[in-house]
């Protein structure tokens, strides 16, 4: 937001209604973790981009990345798994149906995911490393 700003911190600061002094503090961390911040800034928008793929394309993201899919779209993805877990395909790292009566917010399942993700970090990759 600096940048856009022309450097100006007070500009930004003021673009997004925060004291200066927030503004500066943000500008400090980013300076001093500046590659992680960077990493979920590309996560962000690695899976912003992938709220557009189509059914099949999530199945086939999820197992490249060895990750499972949650849904509550059982007419489309149930035939799908029904295919992958047949006896001699492919397989998947996993699918969680989701009742239509569960309210899907990103408040709700946030944390969630964050377990989640955490989990799977945790399970080796081929080969025994771990993911971390």
């Amino acid at each position: 937001m600096v940048h856009d700003n022309d450097g100006n911190e007070r500009a930004a600061a003021g673009y997004l209604q925060i004291p200066l002094g927030l503004a500066q503090a943000a500008i400090a961390y980013y300076g001093a973790y500046r590659d992680e911040i960077d990493e979920w800034i590309e996560l962000y928008a690695r899976e912003r981009s992938e709220q557009s793929l189509s059914d099949p394309d999530v199945v086939a993201l999820a197992r490249t990345e060895h990750r499972a899919v949650l849904t509550a779209n059982l007419r489309d993805f149930r035939p799908m798994h029904s295919e992958l877990v047949a006896p001699g395909a492919e397989g998947h790292a996993g699918m969680v149906f989701v009742p239509t009566s569960f309210r899907l917010t990103r408040a709700a399942h946030g944390p969630d995911r964050r377990r989640a993700r955490d989990a799977a970090r945790r399970v080796p990759r081929r080969g025994g490393t771990s993911r971390r």
